[in-house]
């Protein structure tokens, strides 16, 4: 990825959000996870939980990290299991005592058909207050949300920083993306 800097020196890539299961084409997904396989192999990762993090553009997967590790507490263990059924926990413990059993969870979970999106709210500046309002969690596919911890650190270099997260849930991802819109309102951010 560093030899190729230069096409993204013109963004800040920042995680802003997370969706359940991929929305990608299958030839990208196949793409990212061949990729992804090869990288374990060269590391000798061949048990356990593993995440990457890629960017795609134009049809093309540029690898940024991979790790032996739940990768992210949105997308492992919030929306993934939202969508899909998959109980984390229970899946990596069958992982470790009963690869048979843990094969049978994964097939089974995850042939469901939900959409599960976590969408992380983003500035430039520090606001004076931010959040949710109380009602949230009424809001039709809500089921969590989360406020950070910030301070004026993130935002000294005028790059964009995460302040808060919603998690929304759907029949599908246009149902997803309806409820997240409503979802939407229930943010605010007050400047000077």
């Amino acid at each position: 990825f560093s030899n190729n800097l230069n096409k993204f020196k013109s963004y800040n890539p920042v995680e802003y959000m997370n969706i359940s299961p991929s929305q990608l084409p299958d030839k990208i997904i196949k793409k990212s996870f061949n990729i992804l396989k090869k990288i374990c192999a060269a590391m000798k990762i061949n048990t356990g939980p593993v995440g990457a993090d890629f960017i795609v553009r134009d049809d093309k997967v540029y690898v940024i990290e991979v790790g032996p590790r739940l990768h992210g507490p949105n997308g492992s263990l919030k929306i993934m299991p939202k969508a899909s059924g998959l109980k984390i926990i229970e899946f990596l413990a069958y992982s470790l005592c009963n690869d048979t059993k843990a094969k049978k969870i994964m097939s089974s979970k995850l042939k469901t058909k939900k959409v599960a999106i976590c969408k992380v709210f983003l500035e430039k500046r520090k606001p004076l207050s931010f959040g949710f309002r109380k009602k949230i969690l009424r809001s039709p596919g809500v089921f969590a949300n989360y406020k950070y911890k910030v301070n004026d650190y993130n935002f000294s270099k005028n790059n964009l920083s995460g302040l808060a997260s919603i998690f929304i849930v759907g029949k599908n991802l246009d149902d997803a993306k309806k409820k997240l819109d409503l979802a939407n309102q229930f943010y605010y951010s007050k400047f000077n």
